[in-house]
């Protein structure tokens, strides 16, 4: 690249000529000689006229020695020869570039994640913040300035990709909001250090995040995250954190149970109460229940709901001293109803716990022995099948006398009365808490060796025996082993164990490859619908009862400040705002085709014309 600088005023402008194809230009030697060669070749001779023949027939008889051949150097060939070196020089992509040093360039990234959604004591959002620094920022740069700003919630985006000046900069903060969903402390501190690299290139733009929370890492972020958290600051918050339901039996009766999470994520117990109200229900009273939080502490809230008709769900959690938290958008949630499919059950031994808990529970159909069409779940008791049948989505082996293929193997001991104890988190115990003694009572269990490939679910909590394990079967079958016979050894009115009936429930709808008899949408997921945070008066109602709708976020309602004096600055080195070099790139390839065409059509037309003056002189 060649190049010329120049001044003008304060502006340094760098003109150079830049060639993508340098190589291209050998290819006017051979082209210019060819056209040498060639108009050598067509060299024309004089034409001379004259009055009679005689001059020609005595330069005939006289022999006269043949004058050497040369390149007539005129207009024509000088035009032939520019014309192919202009369309030579436009096959090596040539471009003009045009770079301006003018103004400082700076990238400025606002986090805009839950912790800017939160409100400070008066209720206003901690957002103002994160607002009043980069306003103060960008009313300190110069007008000439270029500013890149760029937010992190719900997704990361650069605002202004062509960069503005520091008025219009302004103008696009005022409309920006903060969300309910965003990226990590590390993934936005990678995404401003990738963008301020590609959008710089050449030009050294300085970067400046600022956020609420601390830097990612010492070596990371360090003097260019700008904590902005107020030092003084008392944030506390409670959260609905997870929500589920299931369908269930009692009294014979079918029911939901609706199991709502709480986290307390502030520092001091919390008192409350927990309200499930249906929506178009006709005036029926809300149910409700009481709720103490400890600091930091976490409390389940289940309650049975009648199952027909469906009607969407709202719950929410009141505090007891009536004062609103500092994130009131996951105080409540919207659940709506979905159809559930009746799964097709076989029973190859009977079982009648449950088959009277599927009945009532899941309006289950049971299929008989002698059919041969496809089922969801076959139930064997006390005996395992040779291979489970091709038709059959999944299996429940219940008090198995042997092994299951090279699944698992069965001992020749038994278990009276185990501990039944939670051994590993999965969907199937979801919801499920250790009790005092046991989960649930069984009054004799077969031992299950650990010598199979199986993930235990429960186990015994004084032997270490697995009493419920799951078949490794993957996602095309699914399997289920019980070390016992659920309601044996009770009286048949009994009815089984809710922490019981839940596994059985969701072994059921997970083989019927079902969900859950409510759904609610969480609060990234309607912010990544949209593109755009939710509005700051968003709050789960009626309106979202067709989808559900909720926060149910951990990470979005944990909203703490930073506590302590911070170690990152508090302001915009300015000593590293260096001059932006804006480049600008014209292509000369048509601009040169162009010349091309005209000194070809030049030539074409002085040829033209040479030959109408000689048709005059004859």
């Amino acid at each position: 690249m060649h190049e010329v600088q120049f001044w003008t005023g304060n502006t340094r402008v760098d003109i150079g000529l830049v060639t993508h194809w340098p190589g291209a230009f050998w290819l006017a030697i051979p082209v210019v000689a060819a056209l040498v060669l060639f108009r050598l070749y067509r060299t024309r001779r004089r034409e001379i006229v004259t009055g009679s023949l005689l001059l020609w027939r005595r330069i005939a008889a006289q022999q006269p020695k043949s004058r050497p051949k040369r390149v007539l150097v005129d207009l024509s060939l000088l035009l032939q020869i520019a014309a192919l070196v202009a369309l030579i020089a436009a096959l090596t992509g040539p471009a003009l570039a045009l770079n301006r040093a003018r103004g400082r360039g700076l990238f400025l990234v606002l986090d805009n994640g839950p912790t800017a959604r939160a409100r400070s004591a008066d209720g206003q959002p901690l957002w103002k913040h994160i607002q009043a620094k980069a306003e103060d920022i960008l009313r300190r740069l110069q007008p000439d300035d270029t500013v890149f700003v760029a937010r992190t919630s719900p997704t990361p985006q650069i605002l202004t990709p062509g960069g503005a000046r520091p008025s219009a900069a302004l103008d696009r903060l005022s409309a920006l909001q903060p969300a309910l969903s965003g990226p990590s402390a590390e993934q936005t501190w990678l995404f401003a250090a990738d963008s301020a690299r590609n959008l710089g290139k050449n030009s050294a733009l300085a970067l400046a995040v600022i956020s609420l929370r601390e830097a990612p890492a010492p070596s990371a972020g360090g003097d260019q995250w700008l904590c902005v958290a107020p030092s003084k600051e008392a944030i506390e918050n409670v959260g609905i954190v997870d929500f589920g339901a299931l369908p269930a039996a009692h009294g014979g009766k079918a029911e939901v149970q609706v199991l709502v999470r709480l986290r307390n994520f502030s520092s001091r117990p919390v008192e409350g109460t927990v309200r499930l109200e249906a929506l178009g229900s006709g005036g029926a009273a809300p149910l409700e229940q009481p709720c103490r939080l400890g600091a930091h502490a976490d409390e389940a809230v289940v309650f049975s709901v009648p199952r027909d008709p469906p009607r969407p769900l709202r719950i929410a959690w009141v505090r007891a001293d009536g004062k609103s938290d500092a994130l009131p958008e996951d105080d409540a949630i919207v659940a709506a109803p979905r159809p559930l499919a009746a799964p097709r059950v076989r029973f190859h031994a009977p079982v009648p716990a449950l088959e009277k808990l599927y009945s009532v529970a899941l309006n289950a159909t049971f299929v008989g022995v002698e059919d041969s069409g496809p089922t969801d779940l076959e139930v064997y008791a006390g005996s395992v099948p040779e291979r489970l049948p091709e038709n059959a989505r999944g299996i429940l082996l219940l008090a198995p006398e042997s092994g299951y293929g090279m699944f698992f193997d069965v001992g020749g001991k038994t278990l009276e009365w185990p501990n039944v104890q939670r051994d590993e988190d999965d969907p199937l115990t979801k919801g499920i808490v250790d009790k005092t003694g046991s989960i649930f009572p069984v009054p004799k269990a077969c031992e299950i060796l650990a010598t199979g490939d199986y993930k235990p679910l429960l186990k015994d909590a004084v032997t270490q025996r697995v009493i419920v394990a799951r078949l490794p079967e993957g996602k095309q079958r699914f399997g289920l082993v019980l070390a016992f016979v659920p309601g044996a050894g009770f009286p048949p009115e009994r009815m089984l164990e809710p922490e019981l009936a839940a596994i059985l429930v969701r072994a059921a709808l997970e083989a019927a490859r079902t969900g859950e008899p409510y759904q609610v949408q969480r609060a990234a997921v309607l912010e990544m619908q949209s593109g755009e945070p939710l509005p700051l008066d968003w709050r789960p109602g009626a309106d979202s009862a067709a989808s559900g709708a909720g926060v149910l976020d951990g990470n979005a309602s944990a909203v703490g400040l930073p506590v302590g004096q911070q170690s990152g600055r508090q302001d915009v080195e300015w000593a590293a705002l260096q001059p932006l070099e804006r480049g600008r790139t014209l292509d000369l390839g048509p601009w040169l085709i162009v010349t091309a065409l005209l000194l070809a059509g030049a030539e074409l037309w002085l040829v033209e014309r040479r030959k109408a003056s000689q048709r005059h002189n004859m």
